[in-house]
C-alpha cells in the first residue's frame, strides 16, 4: 500500500472535520477563517519523504481546528 492510500483515510477524517465544525459555526451564524486547502492525494510520490505534504497539510488542519474551536466556543 502506498503512503497516499495509507493516508486516504486521515485526509477524509480531515476534511469531515473542516466539514462538522463549519456547519456548526453556519448553525451559530459565524464565520470561521478559511481551512487549508485541500491536497490532492495523487500529488504524493509516495517515497515517505519526511516531512510529507501530508505532514504540513495535518499541521495546518490541527491549527485551524483550535482555531475555529476557540472560535465557536466563545460564540
Amino acid at each position: 500500500m502506498s503512503l497516499a492510500a495509507s493516508l486516504a483515510m486521515p485526509l477524509a477524517d480531515a476534511q469531515a472535520l473542516i466539514e462538522r465544525l463549519q456547519a456548526e459555526a453556519g448553525a451559530k451564524r459565524l464565520t470561521l477563517r478559511a481551512p487549508p486547502e485541500t491536497i490532492d492525494p495523487a500529488s504524493c510520490c509516495g517515497r515517505g519523504c519526511f516531512p510529507c505534504m501530508y505532514t504540513y497539510y495535518f499541521d495546518a488542519v490541527d491549527a485551524w481546528r483550535e482555531d475555529a474551536r476557540q472560535r465557536l466556543d466563545s460564540a
